[in-house]
């Protein structure tokens, strides 16, 4: 299923440039390795050639154990480093970090914080507890080791910043922060989603009738960016430093659409749903609503009544039709992954964009159409029908329909549940009828 996502957005560019894999060259590496398993004749042949490095590859899960993620977060980007201190043309080394890597501060701005370890202690620590014992005391300790980190992905990612701009003194450093990336939403194509990390997989369970229930404080701002004007906004603030003076004080770019439209979560929610009666994919499970819970009874209420009931009535039929039940274990991976994601939805963050801002301002007419990267350009409205149409329903879901099977799916389906719904509030009366007759 990736293999064809990655395939389906070089499509364009097959059509512009049929023979443009001829200009790529493939590098077998591997982010848990030194040296990042590159051959040494690989590695003589990017220290004379390459110019640019744009840094991306991480391990973006939350709920990874503490040694696997510094080995590929922390470590893989020391590898890298190192490997480009041998590059003769280096010009900038684009290190792609989070908005998020410091998001116990109230206020997260565009600058370098300290952290209580050293990279170089962490990596240590990593290499050095492999034993069945040591990873167990690891597991045990995480929550002490990391705090006041949420989880292990924030905290690599806050001590990978540091460790970059140790070599600032070698090359040009542009470190480059997005918040929530989404699908894009005009390159390559409108609507490309690869997976269902953060906002995507919360809204793609909305709309394919999976989540029907969530818990989350009022009035929370959900910071989203599209994936393309995260790629553009790095380019930019890239070239900004490749012309802008000598090595050293590597800039950081905060790439965030809050400072330019505020949208909460309970926004996003009414704004999705009425979308239901024109789109529900073909693979959806339910008619797509979804009970928006403030505190823990009727979150606890409304999980057992949307989620878990249903689920148990619906691995039933499965196994009634001889098929493996799988429903239920769906539900623990969605109210594992609410855990994971619940200090981001249930907090607010302000975020400074100063430098991106002057990026943005810098860049010409020209540019601005090639390279768009400015929120405050952004129709959100135009973005958000483009997000659950195509990034949701045809990318992430995988259901192409027509739009005609679409607004079948949605009569079927709003019938069913509205059926039900009332079926199930006759038979309440008919109770409180009898029982008080």
């Amino acid at each position: 299923m990736l293999r064809g996502k990655i395939i389906e957005i070089f499509e364009l560019l097959r059509k512009e440039r049929p023979q443009f894999a001829n200009d790529i060259i493939p590098i077998s590496g591997s982010l848990d390795e030194l040296e990042l398993a590159i051959s040494k004749e690989d590695q003589a042949m990017l220290a004379e050639n390459i110019q640019l490095i744009i840094h991306s590859a991480a391990d973006v899960r939350f709920d990874i154990p503490i040694a696997n993620a510094t080995i590929r977060n922390i470590r893989g980007t020391r590898e890298l480093l190192k490997l480009a201190q041998k590059m003769n043309n280096l010009e900038n080394f684009i290190h792609i970090s989070t908005a998020y890597a410091f998001c116990m501060r109230k206020v997260i701005g565009e600058e370098f914080y300290e952290t209580p370890f050293d990279s170089e202690v962490v990596i240590r620590m990593a290499e050095n507890m492999t034993s069945e014992d040591d990873q167990t005391a690891l597991v045990a300790f995480r929550d002490k080791i990391i705090h006041p980190w949420p989880n292990t992905y924030t905290f690599t990612k806050a001590i990978t910043e540091l460790m970059v701009r140790k070599y600032e003194k070698h090359f040009k450093i542009t470190v480059i922060k997005p918040s929530i990336v989404t699908a894009t939403f005009r390159e390559p194509i409108p609507g490309w989603a690869s997976n269902f990390s953060g906002a995507n997989g919360v809204f793609a369970g909305i709309v394919g009738g999976v989540l029907r229930c969530f818990k989350i404080q009022k009035d929370i701002a959900i910071d989203m960016v599209y994936g393309d004007y995260v790629v553009n906004g790095a380019l930019a603030a890239g070239h900004d430093i490749s012309i802008g003076g000598n090595i050293g004080k590597p800039p950081i770019y905060n790439i965030v659409s809050s400072n330019d439209y505020v949208t909460t979560f309970d926004q996003m929610v009414d704004e999705i749903l009425p979308l239901r009666l024109s789109v529900v994919p073909s693979k959806a499970l339910w008619f797509p609503t979804c009970t928006v819970c403030r505190d823990s009874v009727s979150f606890f209420l409304c999980n057992l009544f949307f989620h878990i009931i249903p689920a148990v009535l619906f691995d039933l039929g499965l196994l009634l039709k001889g098929k493996k039940p799988q429903i239920i274990k769906l539900y623990r991976q969605i109210h594992s992954f609410g855990d994971v994601i619940n200090f981001f939805i249930c907090s607010t963050f302000k975020f400074e964009n100063k430098n991106m801002k002057r990026v943005c301002k810098s860049l010409t007419l020209a540019d601005k159409q090639i390279f768009p990267c400015d929120f405050a350009d952004a129709y959100w409205p135009e973005y958000r029908d483009c997000y659950v149409k195509i990034g949701i329903t045809q990318s992430l879901l995988n259901d192409k329909s027509d739009e005609k099977t679409l607004n079948r799916n949605s009569t079927i389906w709003k019938f069913i549940h509205y059926g039900l719904l009332s079926f199930g509030a006759l038979c309440t009366a008919f109770f409180f009828y009898v029982v008080f007759k």
